[in-house]
């Protein structure tokens, strides 16, 4: 774990941050993983159980084989991201076919950025939660791109899919989308 402190003087007044960066790397061969850029975590499941309001889960170049399910939240100014770096891949191609590579429930504030993903149920399910923020996030031969049920307030910026079968759906009462 990768630990800032700093303190900014913007105008008269004093921000203060407190953020951790945490890194995967499907291909890790650190004994001692510590999600840092030196040892990084091999489980993008892990990095993510770590991770809370104002983190960082940055995602090194690879493919993943692995379903992360979101149980926290972020918060308004301090969201919790999730990026790849250029070149990572998430495969539901020996996973359960019925399960997205990525699922947020009951949660806000999550922001999903940069990754490419292949043979998936969905590529993020979003249900009962609002405030996610998506960017840069392709699915190509999957069920779904982008799937929600009961959500709002989401973003969906820079996204694409190719070959699914629903793109991107909406569900119940799901309200607030933005596509940019």
């Amino acid at each position: 774990m990768i630990a800032f402190f700093c303190l900014m003087n913007i105008g008269s007044s004093v921000v203060a941050a407190d953020e951790n960066t945490y890194y995967v790397a499907s291909d890790s061969k650190a004994k001692k993983e510590k999600g840092t850029q030196e040892f990084p975590f091999k489980s993008l499941k892990h990095a993510v159980s770590k991770s809370k309001a104002g983190d960082t889960v940055s995602v090194l170049s690879g493919e993943y084989h692995e379903f992360v399910n979101l149980k926290r939240s972020g918060k308004k100014e301090k969201p919790i991201i999730i990026r790849g770096e250029d070149g990572v891949v998430f495969s539901g191609e020996k996973l359960d076919p019925y399960r997205p590579i990525f699922t947020v429930k009951n949660q806000e504030h999550i922001h999903f950025e940069n990754f490419y993903v292949k043979q998936a149920r969905a590529a993020i399910l979003i249900e009962n939660s609002s405030h996610i923020k998506i960017k840069n996030v392709s699915a190509e031969d999957s069920h779904f791109s982008i799937k929600m049920k009961d959500a709002s307030f989401v973003e969906i910026e820079d996204s694409s899919a190719l070959r699914c079968r629903n793109a991107f759906r909406g569900e119940g009462a799901t309200h607030d989308i933005a596509f940019r």
